[in-house]
């Protein structure tokens, strides 16, 4: 992962984005040899879209819609390669695939559910929830308490973003 001094993603996307845009390559040659779109599909998988999501749930909640639509566009480029005839909304249910940024969020909201678990190490950095906060009965006693952001970086960084939606639910 890469970062830059004021703390912005823009870096990192564009390592990401950069690396997953030679990968594509390998591809293109297999394109080339004959292989079938499906093994094709496979090694993209395995090759690009894993470099794309790696340690998303840190980087997802914080990025800007241009550094998302950045990464989107290498999935397009790839199913491109595989699905030559083929338009993009079609090539992702051809391939029962979804965007990047929806796999993203469902990624995140997985990496909290196992945050959430009682025995999980990180579960100490979750704010209480708002029955433990006071005594009185309220009737959104299930959702947690989330702290004034003075920032709009802290506002929008994974815990307090994860537990806006969860409360939101």
């Amino acid at each position: 992962m890469t970062l830059n001094n004021k703390l912005k993603w823009q870096d990192n996307t564009l390592v990401i984005v950069k690396k997953a845009s030679k990968r594509l390559h390998i591809i293109r040659v297999l394109r080339r040899c004959g292989l079938s779109a499906s093994d094709m599909l496979v090694v993209y998988f395995s090759l690009v879209r894993s470099l794309l999501e790696y340690a998303s749930p840190i980087w997802h909640t914080m990025l800007p819609t241009y550094l998302s639509d950045k990464i989107e566009r290498v999935q397009k480029r790839a199913f491109r390669i595989i699905y030559p005839p083929v338009d993009h909304e079609d090539a992702l249910k051809i391939a029962q695939c979804t965007r990047l940024d929806e796999r993203r969020q469902v990624i995140c909201g997985k990496t909290f559910q196992k945050i959430q678990d009682p025995d999980s190490k990180l579960n100490h950095l979750l704010p209480p929830f708002r029955a433990d906060m006071h005594d009185r009965e309220l009737r959104n006693d299930s959702h947690y308490w989330i702290p004034k952001c003075r920032t709009e970086r802290y506002k929008n960084s994974f815990i307090p973003r994860m537990c806006s939606i969860f409360n939101s639910k």
